[in-house]
């Protein structure tokens, strides 16, 4: 009985360390083939997913669409040259419904970013079903194919709650030279937002969709208002003149004043 006991440890021993190895070896591979790619200048990244899985919670999901981003670039100055094409795949948790990508029919596109300056592709995913879904996994995989081959993954899990009709979130990508301050429209109505912050280090670059702008003493914009198409997501950029990090925690978001 001692015996088999100890050939029962030495063998999960060693599928443990067999285990290890490998997980070891494919991260050494998956970075070694990463610095490849940054070598020859080639970035294609994204907000909610990564090179490893990124897993991503909702617990105030509404039903409408869930937003998420592919991109050219680290920052202002690591920028690839070539356009990139590329293909994104939805997959589901469940059978009893179908993920429909950027408004199309469709489990899986395919499009292209372009090369040579900051190009971010703003994508989103929805869930349809002849069913109540309250709880669901979603799985997005996208795929550069040229000129260099990399995979992006992320995981969204999404708790549904039932009395919220919508909500507006807001994050902020902050780049060497200029930055972006990302908003979703998660409502199923177009929405007029009013920005402002206080802190005289952001400075927005004033863009023709804006209205209502104001601005201090010194005549920068410190305020102005913007519509957003229902289940949308725009971007406004920003200067960070300041040695501080800039956080989302700097703007103040609210619903128009149409009184």
């Amino acid at each position: 009985m001692k015996k088999k006991i100890i050939i029962l440890v030495s063998f999960i021993l060693i599928l443990f360390a067999i285990t290890r190895i490998l997980t070891l070896a494919r991260y050494a591979s998956n970075s070694i083939w990463n610095y490849y790619l940054n070598s020859k200048g080639f970035y294609f990244e994204s907000n909610y997913l990564g090179e490893t899985e990124k897993i991503n919670t909702h617990n105030t999901w509404n039903g409408s669409s869930v937003n998420f981003n592919l991109k050219n670039y680290q920052n202002d100055n690591l920028i690839t040259d070539d356009n990139i094409s590329y293909e994104v795949e939805c997959e589901l948790s469940r059978i009893d419904a179908e993920c429909h990508l950027n408004g199309t029919n469709n489990s899986k596109i395919t499009s292209s970013l372009t090369g040579g300056v900051t190009s971010t592709s703003l994508l989103y995913f929805d869930i349809v079903s002849n069913t109540n879904i309250s709880d669901i996994e979603v799985r997005i995989t996208a795929k550069s194919t040229s000129p260099y081959r990399k995979t992006l993954r992320g995981r969204f899990v999404l708790h549904k709650v039932e009395n919220i009709s919508g909500n507006i979130e807001y994050e902020v990508e902050n780049n060497a030279i200029y930055s972006k301050l990302f908003i979703s429209n998660y409502y199923n109505q177009n929405k007029c937002l009013t920005v402002s912050w206080n802190n005289n280090d952001i400075r927005v670059v004033r863009e023709e969709n804006m209205s209502n702008i104001s601005t201090n003493v010194e005549g920068v914009i410190n305020q102005f208002d913007i519509n957003i198409n229902s289940n949308n997501t725009i971007y406004v950029k920003y200067y960070n003149l300041g040695s501080n990090i800039v956080t989302k925690n700097m703007f103040n978001i609210l619903e128009c004043n149409n009184t």
